[in-house]
């Protein structure tokens, strides 16, 4: 069902141009002025229900899938453009399937180029042990699709691959690579309580092609892998050595190592990543924040071009801090990409708002620009409120996994907190739009 109302908060100085543009980057024409949540009939108790990816279906419709009712289940929803179930789509608009297994963690998921979703999650067992588990759900049913793994799942123990690891395994991308592959990149624990990036490449079928540990970098990750021009593979994400970030290449059939870019954050700074996304064949952006002891992140891109690493500075939330986790982007039309990120406002918890910042990338270093005619000088704030008048002044918990395109309109996937008592365990999937020529002033969108 869909519960009752939800209102957007403006963050920052409502009397003030930028705020008024702020407040409109939302789609006011989906759901309540852009924004809506979606809870889900509890299954053994169970009413935490966290949106994965959200991604553009037929007829103009929007299919999201996530991880609901405490982790039992998975639950895809079909949306027409105002933010209604499409009764066509399983039960009024709802399809779930049950998900045996306990599992913990970030979430990546991934809308395919045939529209069909996958979420990538980690199991743990009695004793402990880790392993992955990748789930492909079909756009039309939102059931398991059958031709993928073993009735929809396919399962992979790291330590089969890789010698030497300790219990976790966690992932934290998945990409799809020209020829059908996935790619899942993330970062596993060593014996010695170390940790090494990964990546598994898994055919269309949700065989393992092959799987390797980046033993090159200490205390690194995996944060994208895509093809590189020459059809090779790069691999981003965060490198421990230098507190700072990296592009491996890699052979793409053997994943065999062949060189790396590195970028070191500020003295005194370490990043915190999300996904990376490709501009074009030759420029890949990732989301980060620099985080330091105080409290608070700083917003950037990253933008990896072929033979260099550049950081691009972006405004943080105009009031308030940018809490460090759940960094998203995605590209849009004319080389502009769009952040977010979880804020925390004056006075709140450190997860109670959306944070969103736009840049355009150049084809080269010098083209690289906060384009300031987003929101409130670069940047804005949103969040929720719960409807009940007891809730007026206490910001609900919000989580945020992915952005994606809908229509050529940005839409996220993430959760909210359905009520202000505290606690994560009655999240709603949590699904919003966004409006390119509402983004930026100049009309040209």
């Amino acid at each position: 069902m869909i519960l009752p109302r939800l209102f957007l908060l403006c963050l920052s100085f409502c009397a003030t141009t930028g705020a008024a543009q702020a407040a409109n980057a939302l789609d006011p024409a989906f759901g309540d002025g852009g924004l809506r949540h979606y809870g889900f009939q509890p299954v053994s108790g169970g009413n935490n229900d966290q949106g994965v990816v959200a991604c553009a279906s037929a007829n103009g419709t929007l299919t999201a899938a996530g991880i609901a009712s405490n982790s039992r289940r998975v639950v895809t929803i079909r949306l027409h453009a105002n933010g209604g179930y499409d009764p066509a789509f399983g039960v009024d608009g709802k399809a779930s399937f049950d998900l045996p297994g306990t599992f913990s963690g970030y979430i990546p998921g991934l809308c395919q180029p045939d529209g069909n979703l996958v979420l990538v999650r980690t199991l743990t067992g009695q004793d402990g042990e880790q392993a992955l588990q990748i789930v492909r759900v079909l756009k039309q049913s939102g059931q398991p699709d059958p031709s993928f793994g073993s009735n929809g799942a396919a399962d992979i123990d790291l330590d089969s691959w890789i010698p030497g690891l300790g219990q976790r395994e966690t992932p934290l991308s998945v990409n799809a690579l020209p020829n059908g592959d996935l790619a899942i990149g993330g970062d596993a624990q060593l014996a010695d309580g170390s940790s090494r990036g990964f990546i598994a490449l898994l055919r269309a079928d949700g065989s393992v092609r092959t799987v390797q540990a980046l033993a090159n970098l200490r205390s690194a990750n995996v944060y994208a892998a895509v093809q590189a021009p020459d059809g090779r593979l790069w691999a981003f994400g965060r490198n421990g050595r230098i507190s700072g970030v990296y592009r491996a290449t890699l052979n793409r059939d053997s994943l065999a190592w062949e060189g790396v870019l590195e970028y070191a954050a500020p003295p005194g700074y370490v990043y915190a990543l999300g996904p990376a996304r490709p501009v074009d064949a030759d420029t890949v952006v990732m989301p980060a924040a620099t985080v330091s002891q105080n409290p608070g992140a700083a917003p950037q891109v990253i933008v990896f071009r072929a033979n260099s690493i550049t950081a691009l500075p972006l405004p943080g939330p105009p009031a308030g801090y940018l809490a460090s986790g759940d960094l998203g982007l995605t590209v849009l039309p004319g080389r502009r990409v769009l952040l977010s990120s979880l804020a925390s406002t004056s006075g709140s918890n450190s997860r109670s708002a959306i944070h969103f910042a736009t840049a355009r990338i150049g084809y080269d270093t010098d083209g690289d620009r906060l384009e300031t005619q987003f929101g409130d000088g670069g940047t804005q704030l949103v969040s929720f409120r719960a409807p009940d008048p007891a809730c007026a002044t206490v910001v609900p918990l919000h989580s945020f996994l992915r952005l994606t395109l809908w229509d050529g309109l940005p839409v996220l996937a993430g959760g909210v907190l359905q009520n202000c008592q505290g606690g994560t365990d009655a999240l709603d999937y949590l699904i919003g739009r966004l409006r390119p020529d509402y983004l930026f002033g100049d009309g040209m969108d």
